[in-house]
């Protein structure tokens, strides 16, 4: 690990409140200028992003702060919860602040909960508590499926560790974590050690600022002053925070917009954000750790995928943290090879064709915290040993999964508007007949998708706008989560009863193998859709095939029961089926960023942050074992 100076200037940030007006750009260079390693992103057309943004501004931001380098840490919505009949619309706004926080790669969306009140004397509407869990584990099942943090800012009737602890038992969702605002607790009458006590590991950013109690005893506001100025006792917290292992970001949020006593000459950002970074540097100087540089090995002897993955940019940034090595290109590289250097490494990194971890791997691998796999299932690299073993195992499962979603999604458009069948017909003398023929179509149909994982989450995403009904056939939704994504949980048989198109996503285990034959094939629809991208032996192949000599059904496929597919197989000769050579990973653009992906997970994994594709012993024994 690197001197717990480096360590804490790499985990500084700011929100943008104060930068209203500002350019994505303006924001960019402060940043870099000054040393920044992230940015608190404030949601709102005044503050150089919305949810209003298309995807090619999303997109365009995203490779500005990827070339920068620096981090957004989360989108600072202005969401705000009360139990009352307005929230539905609060929820259609987190609702879309979330799919920008998606976007944009951020951890988390900052929320609130409750009214804004600033005088003791003041009546205010009880909050309905129940009402409120019910709300916010509804928004934490919507963020979920987009891999997204709900943040709760310690404000209002929740501004202490006391109230914030008993909604979080309560709500109970892995993905509610807390936005630790230094001054409101403070403001509330508890001290910073019972916040943070009482917060724990799910106190995952915290905001900077000082201030003062007002001279009104009727104020519950503290009046905001210049950092070091005020009875905020910031170096204490901060103290208090890293004995407890707190490992997010330190942002300031400079209240310049809604405080007057700050929008005086001399509270500018450019005075206030140099003078917080020698504040934090003379914070994090004064307790210097040893110096430790970490190890990592690159497990990927392929040419091809080594120049697909490892971009000079990729490379770079984890040579900023970690010592890097690679073993030689083309040699075979067995485990038993592995075996005998594993020792020296912290981590490893891994893809297609590198060698498993086997219980000899393991023994040796005494130093090895993470192993990051560049590509999806990590069924062929580890088995069930490593998750009683202190490494943690990620993969970029979320970036691959993308890809397939893509490929089936235009499977659905391919499939429903028979794009191979009226290609033939055209390339063989054959026009459209505009007064008898119509196609399928994707709008406003009835779709069923069959396993609930990162690909079929994608999937409900990238339909949308289509106004589909969407069923799900899955034992790992709750019921709860369903609602939030706007699915309808069914049985398998009735799924293909009533969709227009089905697609299968579930992996391929003992168990799930041939799951999909006659009796449920013959329930479909004439004119219905079958999409598979998942896995071929998850069908009963044979069964398939005599459904779609009748002509009355059709299929788009990426996947076979043997694969390559052979030249002669009767698919490849049937009409109203479309056939790829299962490539579904591989979009481009995306397939590139596996091994980026993962030097960010090992990045987040040294900060001790979260990390966005870690594999449990849970999910691990639903992977697709081949």
């Amino acid at each position: 690990m690197k001197a717990k100076e480096e360590i804490g200037m790499r985990r500084l940030a700011f929100s943008t409140l104060p930068c209203e007006g500002w350019s994505i750009e303006e924001m960019i260079a402060l940043a870099k200028s000054l040393g920044f390693n992230g940015i608190e992103l404030r949601e709102g057309a005044g503050w150089g992003i919305s949810s209003e943004m298309t995807e090619h501004q999303r997109r365009e931001v995203l490779r500005q702060f990827k070339e920068a380098g620096l981090e957004i840490t989360n989108i600072g919505s202005a969401v705000c919860f009360t139990g009352s009949s307005g929230d539905e619309e609060q929820f259609a706004n987190f609702q879309e602040v979330v799919s920008l926080a998606y976007d944009l790669q951020a951890r988390g969306v900052r929320i609130f909960l409750g009214y804004f009140n600033k005088r003791k004397d003041n009546r205010m509407i009880p909050i309905p508590y129940d009402t409120i869990v019910t709300r916010i584990k509804q928004a934490c099942a919507w963020a979920a499926s987009f891999g997204i943090q709900v943040w709760i800012e310690t404000h209002n009737e929740f501004a202490t560790g006391r109230e914030l602890r008993k909604l979080l038992d309560d709500v109970d969702m892995p993905n509610c974590a807390v936005i630790y605002d230094i001054i409101h607790p403070l403001e509330a009458g508890e001290s910073p050690l019972e916040t943070i006590t009482l917060l724990g590991a799910q106190c995952v950013h915290v905001h900077i600022k000082d201030g003062a109690p007002s001279a009104d005893p009727m104020d519950l506001e503290w009046i905001y002053t210049k950092l070091g100025e005020g009875q905020i006792p910031i170096t204490t917290i901060v103290n208090q925070l890293e004995e407890a292992g707190y490992s997010g970001c330190y942002s300031l949020e400079w209240e310049r917009k809604w405080r007057k006593e700050l929008q005086v000459p001399g509270m500018e950002p450019a005075v206030i954000f140099p003078a917080y970074l020698e504040l934090m540097r003379s914070i994090f100087n004064s307790e210097m750790n040893e110096e430790y540089t970490m190890k990592t090995l690159i497990t990927i002897a392929n040419e091809g995928l080594r120049d697909l993955f490892w971009q000079e940019a990729a490379m770079k940034k984890l040579e900023n943290f970690s010592q890097v090595d690679i073993i030689p290109l083309h040699e075979r590289f067995t485990s038993e090879d592995l075996a005998e250097i594993i020792g020296e490494y912290d981590a490893c990194i891994t893809s297609w064709g590198s060698p498993s971890f086997t219980p000899n791997v393991l023994a040796r691998a005494e130093k090895l915290r993470f192993i990051g796999h560049g590509a999806g299932s990590v069924a062929a690299i580890v088995n069930e040993d490593v998750f009683h073993t202190p490494i943690a195992v990620t993969s970029a499962n979320k970036v691959l999964a993308l890809s397939t979603a893509e490929c089936a999604v235009s499977l659905f458009f391919a499939g429903a508007w028979d794009h191979a069948g009226y290609s033939a017909r055209l390339k063989g003398g054959q026009w459209s007949n505009n007064t008898r023929e119509t196609v399928l179509g994707v709008t406003r149909r009835v779709v069923g998708l069959i396993g609930y994982g990162e690909i079929s989450k994608q999937v409900i995403r990238m339909l949308q706008p289509f106004n589909v009904t969407i069923l799900l056939h899955s034992s790992y939704c709750s019921r709860e989560e369903a609602i939030a994504r706007g699915v309808e949980l069914v049985g398998l048989n009735e799924l293909f009863e009533r969709s227009d198109i089905i697609s299968l996503h579930n992996t391929w285990t003992s168990q799930s193998e041939g799951m999909i034959g006659r009796d449920q094939l013959k329930l479909m629809r004439d004119g219905t859709l079958f999409v598979n991208t998942a896995r071929g032996p998850i069908v009963q192949e044979r069964a398939l095939v005599e459904e779609l000599r009748k002509g009355r059904i059709f299929a788009a496929l990426d996947v076979y029961e043997h694969e390559p597919l052979p030249k002669n197989h009767e698919l490849l000769t049937l009409p109203n089926v479309l056939c790829l050579p299962h490539i579904g990973g591989y979009h481009g653009l995306l397939k590139r960023e596996l091994c980026d992906f993962i030097v960010d997970e090992l990045h987040r994994f040294v900060k001790g942050e979260a990390l966005l594709g870690q594999v449990s012993l849970e999910h691990y024994r639903r992977l697709t074992p081949r």
